[in-house]
Parts: structure tokens; sequence; C-alpha cells
């Protein structure tokens, strides 16, 4: 529970997140519109799972963003 004084800090998994989600939209995003640059991620499956994984890892940051703006919201 936070203290009514001190607001609640962002937890750092939340810039893990965020910052994970970015490297994953952009390696799909570079499969999709650059595959020459990476032959890796030029497999359709590939680059659509990798934009994939970074909705849901920034979803997961989202929420994590709403959580604290909820326990940091006076009363």
């Amino acid at each position: 529970m936070a203290h009514p004084g001190k607001p609640m800090v962002l937890p750092p998994m939340f810039f893990v997140a965020s910052i994970s989600a970015s490297l994953f939209f952009a390696a799909g995003l570079i499969g999709i519109f650059a595959p020459q640059v990476a032959p890796v991620l030029a497999d359709r499956p590939i680059a659509f799972a990798c934009i994939g994984a970074g909705a849901v890892l920034e979803m997961w940051a989202i929420a994590q963003l709403l959580g604290t703006m909820r326990q940091n919201k006076p009363r």
C-alpha cells in the first residue's frame, strides 16, 4: 500500500517491458518493410510474432503504469 505522503514510483519492470516492446516492434517492422537488412526476420510469421510480442509487452507496461497511477491518486 502506498504511503500517503510519498507517491509510488514506477517499477523497474515497467521500463524493461516498454523498451523490450519497442525492440520487438522494431524487429517486426524491419522484417516486413526492410527484409534485406535482417534476413532472419524476413519470414512473415517471425515478423508478425515479433509485432505480437511487442504489443503484449506494451499492454503489460501500460497496465503497470495505470496501476501506479491509481495507487498515487489522492483519496
